[in-house]
């Protein structure tokens, strides 16, 4: 993935040039294939390139548009530059080029503030008008493309990773306790700040405008939820998802150099490799492509049976690259030179994966995320039903899932009661996790951050569509994110996700809950849609690999145990120290091969993360 830098000193200073060079410089493993910058009194733009597409190697970054009065430097893909380009010279616009960038110029020329409407695929950008002395920025409407920044009178700068804004003098280290509590409590909601105050992130779908007076942030998209997409058959809906992930496969297909393909074994990413394929044999994509997996050897979460099972019926043979957990110095190394939350066992675990895609000539890994946030279904599902009195078709859902009486009223019953009455429920209670001091949630106001008020409700076509929607753009999306997209950045690659092409997302979202998820199925329609080109046995697979047991593991390796002992956490007041003991004290008794059944690995996780996080110098 490539990177970028910007200042712009909004006071009129002139700008202090070696800063932007560091903050460049920190991102250096995102430009192998060159750097540049572009000066001009209290602004600064600089990049880090890497060739992912053909049109890259045309890149000049920062890019001037034809006219000399915009310059621009962006991280992304877009899919429509064509038709951006045909409409600019319908407009006798001076079309310079074939790139993403002149495509992203252009659409600023066209339709100024409205340009990310305009643009397809995913993105981050700022661009300085050098005419109104204003920088325009925006970020891809399911924020697969990180954008930090910071903002006050004067000065504002921006990038593609969090650390280089920390390599401003001018921005403090101040740890974000309100973030950090929501980590804690395992239950990151907040998406505009980060784990330091003196930093924000632009959130998904946002365009964000700065002058040397104002500033302007504003959302350019949202799903519209009177959408709804109706066919007569099951045959229909797969059709027509086939279609829409064969047009976003393709998009996500433009490389330079051999295609990576991720295949562990699951549905969604052997649907998209599945697909990939099928472009390839049709002559649609003119790439050399390659699959990878990793293997867990010895341990219940490897898929193995299923890649061989595609392999067979593919005639192929993808690369199998056994899974590794860091040592506790290379653990540190990485923590410090991020300077942010670390990355999750089961994604750090990837990482010889993605050492084998670079070695083999890849700059670009096709992967599946997304299938299970748009595609699975919700459990809000069953208040549907009851809310639509369908009581056949819940009395077969109870029936397929083995739900109870007793469940069925946290399924069921309990989303139905109005926020208003929820709401006073949780001021009755304490509203956070039991392990998080009183004194510090209260601090923090930890209650309405994990529970903030909610909008007045659209008119969503059911819960679960809403609560789908909800779940794509939670702050937990921004973690996993922008954690790929700096991990793949240090191979030297760029990760793409069909299914979180927008025009995916807004199909899934769109169609009946029931194309979703029908008795025991999920992914009901994904699965109907891939009959023909994928192994039954993982077509038909009901069940996902557990990657619980490689916490515990990665705890072991990092010997944790003296940490939870210790915790800075628990001085400084922000934990209870008996609720956290009592959790360790069940990770300490877990034993190799058994189950992490009663085992809270992802608090303990969020814990020893902040922790970590923590012993970093802050100035």
């Amino acid at each position: 993935m490539s990177g970028f830098s910007a200042i712009f000193q909004r006071d009129g200073r002139p700008l202090d040039v070696p800063v932007l060079q560091r903050m460049n410089e920190a991102i250096g493993h995102r430009g192998p294939d060159g750097s540049g910058s572009w000066v001009e009194g209290p602004v600064g733009l600089a990049h880090q390139l890497l060739h992912a597409t053909p049109d890259a190697l045309r890149d000049t970054r920062p890019a001037v548009s034809a006219r000399g009065t915009l310059v621009l430097v962006y991280e992304g893909l877009i899919d429509n530059g064509a038709d951006i380009r045909e409409a600019a010279r319908t407009a006798d616009l001076q079309v310079m080029d074939g790139t993403d960038a002149t495509a992203i110029l252009l659409a600023y020329e066209l339709w100024r503030d409205e340009c990310a409407t305009h643009l397809s695929g995913d993105f981050a950008f700022a661009i300085w008008d050098r005419a109104d002395r204003r920088c325009f920025c925006a970020r891809d409407p399911m924020g697969i493309r990180p954008f930090y920044y910071h903002l006050d009178d004067r000065l504002f700068a921006c990038g593609s990773e969090l650390r280089q804004l920390l390599h401003h003098p001018d921005i403090r280290q101040d740890p974000n306790e309100g973030i950090a509590a929501e980590y804690l409590s395992n239950a990151v909601t907040t998406v505009d700040e980060t784990l330091y105050r003196d930093i924000q992130r632009l959130p998904a779908a946002h365009s964000l405008t700065v002058t040397a007076s104002r500033h302007r942030g504003r959302r350019y998209w949202t799903f519209d939820p009177a959408r709804r997409i109706h066919f007569k058959t099951d045959g229909e809906y797969a059709e027509a998802l086939f279609g829409e992930i064969r047009t976003a496969v393709r998009a996500c297909s433009r490389a330079q150099g051999p295609l990576g393909m991720e295949l562990s074994g699951g549905l969604d990413s052997s649907s998209v490799a599945a697909v990939a394929r099928d472009l390839v044999a049709r002559g649609e994509v003119r790439v050399p492509t390659q699959t990878f997996s990793v293997a867990y050897p010895g341990l219940d979460c490897d898929e193995g049976e299923y890649v061989r099972e595609a392999d067979r019926m593919w005639g192929d043979r993808t690369r199998r690259v056994s899974f590794a957990l860091p040592s506790k110095s290379a653990f540190e190394a990485v923590l410090a030179a991020h300077r942010d939350f670390p990355e999750c066992p089961n994604g750090v675990a990837q990482r010889p994966l993605y050492k084998a895609v670079r070695e083999h000539g890849c700059r670009v890994l096709l992967g599946g995320l997304g299938g299970d946030n748009c595609l699975t279904g919700h459990h809000v599902h069953y208040a549907d039903l009851l809310k639509q009195m369908r009581l056949p078709a819940l009395h077969r859902q109870m029936l397929a899932d083995g739900v109870n009486a007793r469940a069925l009223v946290n399924l069921a019953v309990r989303p139905l009661v109005p926020r208003t009455l929820r709401r006073v429920r949780r001021m009755l209670r304490r509203g956070y996790p039991d392990w998080i001091s009183d004194r510090f949630a209260k601090s923090v106001a930890l209650a309405d951050r994990l529970h903030p008020p909610q909008p007045v409700r659209r008119q969503w076509q059911s819960l679960a569509q809403e609560e789908i929607f909800r779940d794509l753009t939670h702050g937990w999306r921004y973690y996993v994110h922008e954690t790929l997209s700096r991990v793949l950045a240090e191979h030297g690659l760029e990760l793409r996700s069909p299914l979180l092409r927008l025009n995916v997302v807004e199909f899934a979202l769109a169609i009946p809950e029931e194309q979703r998820w029908r008795g025991a199925e999920t992914k009901f329609v994904l699965r109907q849609s891939m009959k023909g080109l994928l192994p039954e046995k993982i077509r038909t697979r009901l069940d996902k690999a557990d990657f619980g047991t490689l916490f515990p593991r990665m705890f072991s390796q990092l010997d944790s145990a003296p940490v939870f002992q210790s915790l800075r956490l628990v001085s400084r007041g922000w934990l209870d120290a008996s609720h956290v003991g009592r959790m360790h004290a069940r990770l300490a008794a877990w034993e190799p091969h058994a189950s992490v059944s009663g085992v809270a690995i992802w608090p303990l996780w969020m814990i020893f993360g902040i922790e970590s996080w923590l012993t970093i110098p802050h100035s």
